[in-house]
């Protein structure tokens, strides 16, 4: 390490290289990357790729995870090798006119300069909240009080004609496939618009593909309205964390009782209508399931969840499950800057995410019928 007193010859370079990164971050210019057998350096600026040797990479490494050219002095390496990485920087600098990169002060590229023209010829999706009105009171949702980003219950429904102007808007910029989703709040507690909105759908699709799909506690799911959905080709995405001990444990209603039991005579609903209908979509099962774990406890929860999926027999198989972690709001996390070593931590820590590391340590056989609850994935006729 060198010296703690900073180096005459060292910090010589300081004002070049704080002129580069201005008031903004190293990061933004480049990316140092490595190979099983070599190391290369990405320019933002002008698109090269420079193969570099290793005092090079690790000094270029330094700045940009530090973001700091005074973090240069802790690096393990002789005050001469650093001088002679930092003087090669520099006239390659002065010769690729590399690190120069502008700085973004704006949004741009084709997903800004085309957004008028998917506005306009690119939807396939329409998700109507057709109310903000919900039977349950999860722990974890977004509407309850003790969230960071705390929204509100209130009861206010979507009313049929401010559905048809969205539909109306949405039916003639799309071009073979239209998909209609509801949601909510629950949004069984505006049946009554969403078969309003089938019914007008119906009738003025004739010329594209129309499919129907809602994201549901399945609470209020009667045999009546599983027969409707299942006769209208609806995709279901029911919200189910796994066996009655674990859902109960969040899924609960105003009095903080729990759910499960009812969730779940609601999908045996599902599963009998679409058993007596012989309904299937082209892409296969029409049943889906949205899964959300909390706690210290996961890998427990995970084989336990994975048990009830196994053993609940009437379940369709393999079951396809949309699993997530609790989301408490906005964190410090989600704000770390690209390549600081605090990222690249967070990256590497598998407690991030336990459940990626959960499935690697139980794979099962492709061949089988029970597969890992997070193998499936949902359709695009989900938001």
């Amino acid at each position: 390490m060198i010296n703690e007193t900073l180096n005459s010859k060292l910090m010589k370079f300081k004002p070049f290289f704080q002129d580069l990164k201005k008031d903004n971050h190293f990061y933004r210019l480049g990316k140092p990357f490595e190979t099983s057998q070599k190391k290369y350096f990405y320019d933002t600026g002008t698109g090269k790729i420079f193969q570099i040797n290793e005092n090079v990479y690790v000094v270029l490494s330094c700045l940009f995870d530090c973001d700091d050219f005074d973090s240069l002095l802790e690096l393990d390496m002789e005050e001469d090798t650093l001088e002679s990485a930092l003087q090669e920087i520099k006239e390659c600098i002065d010769e690729e006119h590399i690190l120069l990169a502008p700085p973004v002060t704006c949004f741009s590229g084709p997903h800004v300069s085309a957004l008028e023209n998917y506005l306009q010829y690119n939807m396939n999706q329409l998700t109507l909240e057709v109310t903000e009105r919900c039977n349950l009171r999860c722990k974890y949702c977004i509407y309850q009080d003790s969230h960071n980003d705390f929204h509100g219950y209130n009861n206010r429904d979507m009313t049929f004609e401010t559905a048809k102007k969205a539909i109306d808007y949405t039916y003639p910029r799309v071009e073979e496939e239209f998909f209609l989703a509801f949601y909510g709040g629950e949004p069984l507690l505006n049946f009554k618009l969403i078969k309003q909105c089938v019914e007008y759908a119906e009738k003025l699709v004739v010329d594209k593909k129309l499919g129907f799909s809602m994201t549901t506690n399945a609470v209020l799911v009667t045999k009546e309205i599983a027969e409707y959905l299942v006769e209208h080709n609806f995709v279901v995405l029911v919200s189910l964390d796994g066996p009655e001990e674990i859902h109960d444990e969040n899924r609960v209603f105003q009095d903080g009782s729990g759910s499960f039991k009812h969730v779940m005579r609601g999908i045996k609903h599902l599963v009998e209508a679409k058993e007596k209908n012989h309904s299937k979509d082209e892409s296969g099962d029409t049943l889906y399931f949205s899964l959300v774990a909390s706690g210290p406890n996961l890998v427990e929860k995970y084989n336990k969840i994975q048990d009830f999926f196994d053993n609940t027999e009437w379940l369709p198989k393999p079951v396809t499950v949309n699993a997530s972690y609790v989301s408490y709001g906005r964190t410090a996390e989600e704000y770390l800057e690209p390549t600081s070593l605090e990222d690249k931590s967070y990256r590497e820590d598998k407690s991030i995410d336990p459940l990626f590391s959960w499935s690697v340590e139980n794979q099962r056989d492709a061949n089988t019928d029970k597969k890992l609850f997070l193998t499936g994935r949902c359709g695009s006729f989900f938001i």
